[in-house]
């Protein structure tokens, strides 16, 4: 699962599949590979039929229309009642709208190792289960890790990504030779997302000296990091002298330093529940990079300091206040990140 079954043979991975329904209370039959017609498992249960078709891509390679078409065609040709689309990657818009159009079901990665983890993983994740990464577990490992600082950015092409800059230490006397192998993103509620790339000029491999820092830099979709909550983690992957490691990183509420109290979004904060939310950082953008540089806007920067400490402690401690207050918040988020598309595009 760390890999999304890279490391098991497409065919493998339907065997997989096909035990998994199996194992969820369903009655499996198997098609045969040479002429499956789109479909590559058929199960039952409640007297319905449900046709699966699975796809075991890289994470950048999405199912497209043409894959939807084949299922679509494959759960008459079996005269099925449903069909599941399954893949270890992701659907493209075209292909989510043809689907819901035809009836068919999908299961994205997220979707599918959430089904995995509730059927052999007591509900866990993958690390959670295995104690491959607890946090905490930091003390005995030869570099450690901090989060130091996040935010979004919109990048080329108008990508949206969510920055984590990551510290690592050698806390030895010796020197490290160090590589990141990757980073996964856990949600409170299970959800894992892989990074999608390390920003150009941090660190990613090389030689860590002994009692030396250096800094790394994670890049996650922001699609994907809707809202940041303080007890999400990061797992990071690192080769340290030919040997793996896995760190976690509890996301947690970062305080700012002293001296910069005044850089939170106080309302902000409370309704999206993270200082590191990507709503909350693009706020913050957008008064650094459009509303302060104004006599006017310095002015409302000024009253809201005033005003908002006592707002936001009533919000944080109310659910329904907070939805509200992202209600009213979320048409002001959409302005502030359209306008620093278009600072973005205008240097």
């Amino acid at each position: 699962m760390p890999c999304r079954f890279a490391d098991m043979p497409p065919r493998d991975f339907e065997l997989f599949v096909a035990q998994f329904f199996k194992d969820s209370g369903f009655v499996v039959e198997q098609i045969k590979h040479q002429a499956d017609y789109g479909i590559d498992v058929i199960v039952a249960k409640d007297r319905k039929r449900t046709a699966i078709q699975v796809k075991r891509y890289a994470e950048a390679n999405r199912v497209g229309v043409s894959d939807i078409n084949q299922a679509v065609g494959g759960r008459s040709f079996y005269s099925c009642d449903n069909v599941v689309f399954i893949t270890t990657s992701d659907f493209t818009n075209a292909a989510r709208t043809l689907a819901q159009k035809t009836g068919v079901e999908l299961w994205n990665w997220t979707d599918f190792q959430k089904r995995v983890s509730g059927v052999y993983l007591n509900g866990k994740s993958y690390q959670e289960f295995f104690g491959t990464a607890v946090p905490g577990n930091q003390a005995m490992e030869p570099i450690t890790a901090q989060i130091i600082s996040a935010h979004t950015a919109v990048m080329r092409g108008n990508y949206a990504g969510v920055l984590f800059n990551v510290g690592l230490s050698n806390r030895t006397a010796k020197n490290l030779d160090a590589q990141i192998l990757g980073a996964t993103y856990i949600t409170t509620d299970n959800n894992q997302y892989s990074n999608r790339a390390f920003f150009e000029g941090y660190f990613m491999a090389g030689v860590i000296y002994a009692q030396c820092t250096v800094e790394t830099c994670l890049i996650f979709d922001a699609a994907h990091l809707k809202r940041v909550q303080p007890d999400d983690k990061i797992i990071l992957n690192l080769l340290v002298n030919d040997r793996e490691h896995s760190l976690a990183l509890r996301v947690g509420k970062p305080k700012p330093p002293t001296g910069q109290k005044r850089s939170a979004c106080f309302v902000a904060t409370a309704a999206f529940g993270s200082t590191v939310a990507p709503q909350v950082v693009t706020l913050r953008q957008w008064r650094d990079s459009y509303i302060r540089k104004t006599a006017l806007g310095r002015l409302f920067i000024a009253f809201y300091y005033f005003v908002s400490p006592a707002l936001a402690k009533w919000i944080a401690n109310n659910p329904r206040l907070q939805r509200a207050a992202r209600m009213v918040i979320s048409p002001i988020i959409w302005i502030a990140a359209r306008s620093l598309r278009a600072i973005s595009n205008s240097k």
